[in-house]
């Protein structure tokens, strides 16, 4: 990541800092792993609501934490909704789902590592 953790900090402070979805994007990858920043992003209301949503599925608990405590309730609420277990059938997919998102925030997971829709086994 471009930039120095001086700079991220005084951009995330900035209330009157207009950041764009790509520079939000770049803040909330460093933020998974600094939670200091992660913190400092919780107060922003701005960050778009997409990269919101994948920096919680993903983000380590301690950046996730301290983004919290800073967040309003709003931001708070969205966190900790239960997500829905995907269930079909009698199958259960979320140890999947948990492996899937480690391959994210990890940045390993690669679509030629998934399998096709035509070979999934029945």
């Amino acid at each position: 990541m471009r930039g120095h953790t001086a700079v991220h900090a005084l951009i995330a402070r900035s209330a009157g800092a207009q950041v764009s979805e790509a520079g939000f994007s770049v803040l909330l990858k460093i933020a998974e792993r600094d939670e200091k920043l992660a913190g400092l992003l919780g107060a922003r209301s701005d960050i778009p609501p997409g990269l919101l949503r994948k920096f919680l599925a993903i983000v380590e608990e301690k950046s996730k934490a301290a983004f919290l405590r800073a967040a309003p309730a709003s931001l708070k609420a969205l966190a900790t909704k239960d997500r829905p277990k995907i269930v079909i059938s009698d199958r259960d997919y979320s140890a999947a789902e948990k492996e899937i998102a480690e391959l994210r925030r990890t940045g390993t997971l690669r679509s030629i590592d998934l399998p096709s829709r035509n070979k999934l086994p029945n």
